[in-house]
């Protein structure tokens, strides 16, 4: 294996996570703000606000597409927002609460395995993974199931 360093580049501001469409790389810095970036050079190439309803959602981080919607961890909490990549409105949101005990809630982010289409919620400080198969994260984040609560 070559660990050589093959090239570098540079990039303004945080970068908290980072998925990609197929087409470009799209980033999250902690804002309610994601930046599009060409995927050679980097640069910016566009932005999409992130909102629910008209209410900005900040400290989004970790982030990843899956089958063309963005689900963003936010920060801190035990909520993933799932988010439509043309118009930046959450379509939803993953309630994670009560999954893990008060000590070990120190969630980092959502990722996501294209091999299962499983979408998990890390916890840097947890003992273990939480694990969701998509469409039962889709069917408990629906606007009809959070009426029936």
């Amino acid at each position: 294996m070559d660990f050589q360093v093959k090239w570098t580049f540079n990039y303004s501001g945080e970068g908290w996570g980072i998925t990609h469409d197929g087409k470009r790389l799209i980033m999250s810095d902690g804002t309610a703000t994601l930046r599009f970036l060409d995927a050679y050079t980097f640069r910016e190439t566009g932005h999409l606000a992130v909102r629910d309803g008209t209410t900005p959602v900040a400290q989004l981080n970790e982030i990843e597409t899956v089958r063309g919607e963005l689900y963003a961890n936010v920060w801190k909490t035990d909520r993933i927002a799932r988010i439509a990549l043309q118009t930046g409105r959450v379509r939803g949101w993953i309630d994670l609460r009560g999954l893990l005990s008060e000590a070990d809630r120190v969630t980092d982010g959502a990722e996501r395995s294209s091999a299962t289409q499983r979408c998990s919620k890390c916890a840097s400080m947890a003992p273990r993974r939480i694990s969701t198969r998509l469409i039962l994260a889709v069917i408990a984040a629906s606007p009809a199931h959070r009426r029936r609560r």
